[in-house]
C-alpha cells in the first residue's frame, strides 16, 4: 500500500468512484451528497491548499482523503475507502501520512472535522485519539433570517494538536511498532 498526493483529473475521478461506494454503503445515513463537478471543479484550480491524499493498492485507489490547508491548519473536509480494503486500514495510514505531512509543513493543528452523525467515523476518529469540541455553526433559512446552533451532530468537531504529545504519534508506534 502506497499513499501519494492526487496528480491529475483522472486520479481525482477514480477517488470520486470511490466515495460513490461509500454513499452505497452508507445508504440514507449520508447526510450529504456531492456531485462530481465540485471535485473536479478543486482538481482544476491546482490550489496548494486542497490536496487530495490516496491510499493505493496494487494500483488500485482504495481510499482518499480530501485536505484543506491554511495557515498553521490541516482540514479534512472529506473522505472514503473501499469496504472490500477495510482489512488493510488504508484510512489510518492516510491519516498517519497526512499527520505527518502536517508536522514537517510546519502546520499545528490536524481538524478532522465532523462526522456526519456516522457511528463508524466517529468511532475512528475517536480511535486516533482526536477530542470532541462543540463547534458553532451558521444555518441559512432565508435570506432574512441566520442564527448560530452550538451543537448539532453535523458540527461536531474533532481534533488534534500536532506536537510529540499527538495521538498520532502513539498511532505511528502502534501502526510502524516504533
Amino acid at each position: 500500500m502506497s499513499i501519494r498526493r492526487a496528480t491529475s483529473i483522472e486520479e481525482w475521478r477514480r477517488y470520486y468512484q470511490v466515495y460513490e461506494a461509500s454513499l452505497r454503503r452508507w445508504g440514507d445515513r449520508a447526510h450529504q451528497r456531492y456531485k462530481s463537478e465540485l471535485f473536479l471543479d478543486m482538481a482544476r484550480r491546482h490550489s496548494s491548499h486542497v490536496r487530495l491524499w490516496l491510499a493505493v493498492y496494487r494500483g488500485v485507489i482504495v481510499a482518499g482523503a480530501l485536505c484543506l490547508y491554511a495557515k498553521r491548519h490541516v482540514a479534512y473536509w472529506h473522505g472514503a475507502a473501499l469496504e472490500e480494503y477495510f482489512q488493510f486500514r488504508p484510512v489510518n495510514l492516510l491519516m498517519f501520512e497526512i499527520a505527518r505531512d502536517a508536522c514537517s509543513g510546519g502546520y499545528s493543528w490536524f481538524d478532522l472535522g465532523p462526522s456526519a452523525g456516522l457511528e463508524g467515523v466517529i468511532r475512528f476518529k475517536r480511535s486516533l485519539g482526536a477530542r470532541e469540541l462543540s463547534c458553532p455553526y451558521v444555518k441559512i433559512e432565508s435570506p432574512y433570517k441566520r442564527y448560530v446552533s452550538q451543537w448539532d451532530d453535523r458540527a461536531r468537531y474533532y481534533t488534534s494538536r500536532l506536537s510529540e504529545g499527538s495521538p498520532f504519534i502513539a498511532l505511528r508506534r502502534r501502526l510502524f511498532r516504533r
